[in-house]
């Protein structure tokens, strides 16, 4: 019985799923916070390419 507390295998892989999940849930909150000033950027930067190429 005392190993029964003391076997703590799978605490690992379950802190390490809710980082990944943390993690993934902040990317997608920012990419909807921030996206469309990112897609005006990139357009902007292709923009000035394009005029340079010319």
């Amino acid at each position: 019985m005392r190993t029964l507390g003391k076997d703590e295998c799978g605490q690992g892989m379950t802190e390490y799923i809710l980082l990944i999940f943390l993690v993934a849930l902040a990317c997608i909150f920012g990419i909807r916070m921030y996206g469309g000033k990112i897609k005006k950027g990139y357009t902007k930067g292709a923009e000035t390419l394009g005029n340079i190429a010319r």
